[in-house]
């Protein structure tokens, strides 16, 4: 049998040449993705938000919320009249007499809840508050549950700043329309341990949420952080957390995504963070990799000389997520992690949506605009909305008694003056 010399190449061949091709083609593709996903405009916009909505986020009554605020700003010079929409789509400041839907911008919401629900405000004096968003594993929504948690805290009118150190950078990709550069990272913050966080600092086109995204380079991360453990010791994860409590006087909330690892990135982000939420999918490796997620934190905590009696966190929370109740599997799987974590598991689940899915190839949450959805598809996503809501409510009950607990122990210390 007579062997020709073109039979020998491998037609499925990769060389680094055509990897980069691959790399190049897949970039220009999301490019091109994203442009008709956000078209007419590729630039995201927030929406604007009803009282209605306003009151759903706040699990308060409408009615009582609307006639509250109205009394509560009677004599305000800067009333928020409010904004509609016209006809043609534009949108229109309210005159007040024409009988239409009200919307409020979400920088003007911080008006309404100060003027109606001043115990949801930071108080006076009080730091923000550092919640950190992990788990061993991909795909459990960790970049969902953050975006979301940071859009439904800003309805609640508090300012968020959410930290991306997840190298593969899909919260980063959610909260702007332009490729990120390595420089615009906070890599040096790790590799260098110098600089400062503020400097790292963008808005997003979501009102009062500011972020410091994620690019690839963070991945290299690991290798400097050996180095620097071996000449700086413990020292060496102090340097981001010392950066984060400097922001925590510009933010009410500062909610930090992590890679999917237990590597220098996420132990950064928990020795930084008053809170832990572990989005956890009900199922039986989901479980055990929580299980030697906590183990190794642990293990690490002793390793750097932490004693057992030294507080970590002031809450450590479970969010089941992905949740398929219909199944009898998943509900022996979500009464398994109750039992798991007794009094840490959050009252809400979030359920596996298409909506969800939809949103996120449409780079967003089921709280960006969309585009017009067919009647079953806004159901669907108007029922998430609701589901989020609730979660985040949840966490900021935790938020607003942290804040209170610090008010009480300044009043405690001025009676003991001390």
């Amino acid at each position: 049998m007579e062997v020709k010399l073109d039979e020998l190449v491998n037609p499925d061949e990769v060389t680094l040449e055509v990897f980069s091709e691959i790399s190049d083609n897949s970039k220009s593709a999301l490019i091109t993705g994203r442009q008709k996903m956000l078209h007419p405009n590729e630039h995201k916009q927030a929406p604007l938000v009803s009282m209605m909505e306003i009151a759903q986020v706040l699990d308060h009554d409408y009615d009582k919320l609307r006639k509250r605020f109205k009394y509560k700003t009677r004599s305000d010079e800067n009333q928020l009249n409010g904004w509609i929409r016209e006809t043609d789509g534009r949108i229109a400041e309210y005159d007040g007499k024409t009988k239409a839907r009200v919307y409020y911008k979400i920088n003007e919401i911080t008006q309404i809840v100060r003027a109606v629900f001043p115990e949801c405000v930071r108080p006076e004096g009080v730091e923000g508050i550092v919640v950190t968003v992990c788990n061993f594993k991909g795909g459990v929504t960790k970049s969902t549950s953050t975006l979301t948690y940071a859009q439904v805290l800003t309805l609640r009118g508090l300012k968020v700043c959410v930290i991306d150190l997840d190298p593969q950078g899909t919260t980063t990709k959610w909260l702007t329309t332009h490729y990120i550069t390595a420089q615009e990272s906070c890599h040096k913050i790790f590799s260098e341990q110098t600089g400062s966080l503020r400097d790292y600092v963008q808005p997003t086109y979501w009102p009062n949420i500011d972020f410091i995204p994620s690019h690839g380079i963070l991945q290299n991360v690991e290798s400097h952080f050996h180095n620097l453990l071996k000449s700086q010791g413990p020292e060496a994860v102090q340097y981001f957390p010392t950066e984060v409590l400097k922001l925590k006087k510009d933010y009410d909330v500062i909610l930090i995504d992590t890679p999917p690892s237990l590597n220098n990135l996420t132990l950064s982000a928990m020795f930084s963070s008053d809170g832990l939420v572990m989005p956890l999918v009900p199922s039986n490796p989901d479980i055990e990799s929580a299980s030697e997620f906590w183990k190794l934190y642990i293990d690490t905590c002793k390793v750097f000389g932490v004693r057992p009696d030294q507080k970590l966190f002031d809450f450590v929370r479970i969010l089941i997520s992905k949740s398929e109740n219909t199944t009898t599997s998943n509900q022996n799987m979500v009464q398994w992690i109750k039992m798991s974590y007794p009094g840490r598991v959050m009252a809400t689940e979030i359920p596996k949506s298409a909506a969800v899915a939809r949103a996120a190839d449409a780079f967003g949450t089921v709280f960006d605009e969309p585009k017009e959805l067919a009647r079953g598809a806004k159901h669907s996503r108007d029922q998430m909305k609701t589901v989020y809501c609730k979660a985040t409510g949840e966490l900021a009950q935790l938020i607003y008694g942290i804040w209170n607990r610090q008010v009480k122990r300044k009043l405690y210390l001025e009676q003991q003056g001390l």
